[in-house]
């Protein structure tokens, strides 16, 4: 995996990282979960959390400082608006068109958005 500023995407030199994810609790609660397990996570050396769910992303962005995010979850070309600039990592660039738009969304802020391309290496065509 190539990614042009690991650090700024929260990943360590090693390779090796764990990301937190939380799920199936309102936000508020996830929030404050989330901001009390930052410490600890501090200490060990982690602070990215993923999430699955790209408005869930954009909203928890702004409350928790010191979290890096990672879009865990299939990301739908007319919700990368939410994540543009706030995803420190994009977990799943699936197509072209899909990778057309984050480039769109990302000049709009002047940002650069690391992310891990899928490569379907079966040798059936996909759907995308």
């Amino acid at each position: 995996t190539a990614v042009s500023d690991p650090e700024a995407a929260g990943l360590a030199e090693d390779g090796m990282n764990v990301t937190g994810t939380s799920d199936l609790l309102p936000l508020k609660e996830q929030v404050a979960m989330i901001r009390e397990l930052m410490p600890e996570a501090k200490n060990l050396g982690e602070s990215i959390f993923g999430e699955n769910r790209p408005q869930e992303l954009r909203d928890k962005h702004p409350v928790i400082e010191g979290a890096t995010w990672h879009l865990i979850g299939h990301l739908q070309t007319n919700k990368v608006k939410y994540i543009a600039g706030k995803a420190g990592l994009i977990h799943s660039l699936d197509s072209v068109r899909l990778a057309a738009e984050i480039d769109k969304q990302c000049t709009k802020l002047g940002a650069v958005q690391d992310v891990l391309v899928e490569i379907n290496s079966d040798k059936s065509h996909s759907v995308r």
